[in-house]
């Protein structure tokens, strides 16, 4: 944002200026008394910023704030009205009001979407708005309709309603002192802000009404405060104080589920439910892991290593009476990337290269190119993607060159008929002009001498994909195995290409048509496995909560394909009858939280 003083044409005098949040302004409008200004960026997940403009000297950031947070929408133009409403042009979310009087606490309050047949990032839907008719209506011009060739105008008569502001302190109520970076959530809304150093909030609603507001903070236990009344154009103050969780020491150790022996270098992950700390630990020579201090709370736990099976206890509440714990892990090789299991990344790609970590969507149009979210049935939410780092479709995506990702080594040598399942992602797309995509995410196996192309994967797009392989059928299973995937971009292709991997395992193949062992978990056994025409899931919860219960298969791109509630804590389901053959992903649910991911397949 440029500040420029052109009182006299023929030599116009730069004041100052400030760079705005995506560094790509594209529309900036200023109060009539030029104390404040509001800016807008032209890209993917773009803001509608505030700032106090008052002294050149000391321009400072006020407030930011979309429209549809996630969705990667642009904002484009903005114009304000009687210096209290800002009418944005918001592309793919047509027309957005917000209430800008107070330009530190900035509300949506109003939004009519032109062309609700496109959404997310990238150009389309409404490009320009006029809210200055003396009529009050507001011009709304499209630059596409459902992104479809030709736009049109649209006549929109709004109704202007000031915000609901909430503002207030959040402080520890032993100590009373503020607590910076605290989550503020008014449900029901997208609204949320989080406390600054003084321990301030400020945030509010487009609609007056009863809300409930939810505090959450890392060490303090979340409060949630019912029936707070807010209303049109008055400040509701709210301030908190949060109670801190008791500390407690955590020991445990992980052993080999067969042998019983301890496992040095396991790593233990725990995920805080409710205060959304993420902690990783390794065990020492003697597979025992020493946690000194942590928040009581209820933890998501996960352990593994390269070389076993992960073993995860969902909401496992960890207190002062918790007992060191005990954690089995079984020999084979799996990996969600939950852990960082030492996997390595290669290329020569200008940007695009593997990552580690949750991913964060791309879209063109409709379409996503990069991954909003991981394969649904692991542990997690993280996988391995190229380039993570959202914004445009074509900002982070494999360009020019390649990049590879390399497991660990594998001893295969002891396994009879190893096979080797994933779920891949991959889409490449782009300028038709540069002629049709022709880009590939191809699997790679070696043994440590002879590298063999096992998959050179296409189609379809935009998809979590389930594969599988016997790895006898290209080479011979030894101690020095590995499988790697590459994804590659042509020289100046000017295509776009993304890929993702989740979920990778070898299993033992089981002999067609003759059921294996029982597959057992904390709570359940499921038989046979894989089974013909039907399959049993016998389950024996206890006496504890079984309400919200439910046993769900979902296929492999994470479609939920049956269902069944959990009325009582023992029994038994019959399923599968109307399933085609394949593999299924079985979900235990009990009071709402999974309790059990297990695979299954059903053969001809």
């Amino acid at each position: 944002l440029e500040i420029v003083d052109v009182s006299d044409p023929t030599n116009c005098v730069p004041l100052a200026s400030v760079s705005t949040p995506n560094n790509f302004t594209h529309n900036s409008w200023p109060t009539h008394d030029n104390n404040y200004v509001f800016t807008t960026d032209e890209v993917n997940g773009s803001y509608l910023t505030s700032y106090d403009v008052s002294d050149l000297n000391n321009i400072t950031e006020l407030d930011r704030v979309q429209s549809n947070p996630g969705s990667q929408v642009i904002i484009h133009n903005v114009h304000l009205y009687n210096d209290q409403f800002a009418v944005a042009a918001y592309y793919k979310d047509g027309v957005v009001l917000f209430d800008v009087s107070h330009p530190d606490n900035m509300i949506e309050v109003g939004s009519y979407d032109t062309d609700p047949g496109e959404s997310g990032g990238d150009y389309g839907g409404t490009w320009g708005v006029y809210p200055y008719l003396p009529s009050g209506n507001i011009l709304a011009s499209d630059m596409s309709d459902a992104g479809e060739i030709g736009g049109k105008l649209t006549i929109i008569t709004p109704t202007y309603i000031a915000a609901s502001w909430l503002e207030g302190i959040v402080t520890d109520i032993n100590t009373g002192a503020i607590l910076y970076d605290t989550y503020v959530e008014i449900l029901t809304t997208p609204q949320n802000d989080y406390t600054d150093l003084s321990g301030i909030y400020k945030t509010g609603a487009g609609i007056s009404g009863t809300y409930s507001v939810r505090f959450s903070k890392v060490g303090y236990e979340t409060q949630e405060i019912q029936n707070v009344s807010l209303s049109s154009g008055l400040t509701t103050v709210l301030d908190v104080e949060l109670v801190p969780l008791a500390i407690i020491a955590l020991t445990g150790v992980v052993l080999d589920s067969i042998s019983n022996s301890p496992i040095a270098n396991a790593q233990v992950y725990l995920h805080g439910v409710s205060n959304g700390l993420n902690l990783t630990v390794t065990t020492d020579s003697s597979g025992a892991f020493n946690i000194p201090s942590i928040y009581e709370d209820a933890y998501d736990v996960v352990a593994g290593k390269w070389g076993y099976y992960e073993k995860g206890i969902s909401n496992t509440s960890l207190n002062s009476a918790s007992s060191p714990m005990e954690i089995k892990i079984a020999p084979g090789y799996y990996d969600d990337f939950i852990l960082d299991n030492g996997w390595s990344v290669s290329g020569t790609t200008a940007t695009g290269m593997w990552e580690r970590g949750e991913p964060i969507g791309t879209f063109e149009n409709v379409t996503p190119y990069n991954p909003e979210f991981d394969v649904a049935s692991d542990w997690g939410d993280y996988c391995f993607v190229t380039d993570n780092g959202g914004g445009s479709t074509a900002d982070h995506d494999v360009d020019e060159g390649m990049t590879t990702v390399t497991s660990p080594m594998m001893d295969l040598s002891a396994y009879s008929n190893p096979v080797v399942s994933f779920y891949s992602w991959f889409v490449n797309g782009g300028d038709a002009s540069f002629g049709t995509p022709n880009d590939t995410l191809k699997v790679y196996l070696t043994d440590g001498i002879t590298s063999i192309n096992v998959a050179k994967i296409k189609y379809p797009m935009s998809l979590w994909v389930y594969h599988e392989f016997h790895i006898k059928e290209f080479l011979t299973p030894n101690s020095t195995m590995q499988i790697y995937f590459e994804a590659s971009d042509l020289d100046l292709s000017g295509h776009w290409v993304e890929a993702a991997l989740d979920v990778f395992r070898v299993d033992e193949e089981q002999a067609t048509g003759i059921p294996s062992q029982p597959l057992k978990s904390n709570c359940c056994i499921f038989y046979p496995n894989p089974f013909i025409d039907e399959a049993n899931f016998q389950f024996d919860f206890g006496t504890g909560s079984i309400k919200n219960s439910r046993f769900e298969i979902y296929n492999t791109i994470g479609q939920l394909v049956e269902s069944h509630s959990i009325g009582e804590g023992q029994g038994k389901i019959i399923w599968g009858s109307l399933l085609k053959p394949g593999m299924y992903i079985a979900k235990i649910l009990v009071d709402g939280l999974v309790e059990d991911v297990t695979t299954l397949v059903k053969i001809r």
